[in-house]
């Protein structure tokens, strides 16, 4: 019975060598509007493997699927012309889209969609430290 409660410890000991946990990030900041995540209640989901980074356009899309940019509500239709001025000002242009838990996964795939088909090729969901 020791002798098997050994090699369990010995084995997991063994699995926390080979993957050792991640170091913890910052949540994405956002520049050079006012922060959406404060302004917009969103509950963003979480995840281990995020990792932090800084960006000059921010897309949040509501529990509701109101959308946002850089904390200026707009539509759908509103957001593709903005991504398409934004693609041909600054061809890098930095899109953080920060969608509440609750929203439909479609509404994010539109947003997304909007972004690669107006030729924003750098994007990034945001999620929440976990």
């Amino acid at each position: 019975m020791v002798v098997v409660a050994l090699a369990l410890a010995l084995v997991a000991c063994r699995k926390s060598e080979r993957h050792p946990p991640a170091p913890p990030t910052q949540p994405p900041s956002v520049s050079p509007s006012p922060t959406p995540q404060t302004a917009i209640p969103i509950q963003l989901p979480k995840a281990a493997t995020g990792a932090a980074m800084t960006t000059a356009v921010s897309v949040s899309l509501a529990a509701d699927g109101q959308l946002f940019l850089n904390g200026q509500a707009l539509s759908l239709e509103a957001l593709r012309e903005r991504f398409v001025a934004l693609a041909q000002s600054d061809p890098d242009v930095q899109l953080v889209i920060s969608a509440d838990r609750a929203a439909r996964h479609g509404a994010v795939v539109e947003v997304i969609d909007a972004a690669k088909a107006s030729g924003i090729r750098r994007f990034a969901l945001a999620t929440a430290p976990q």
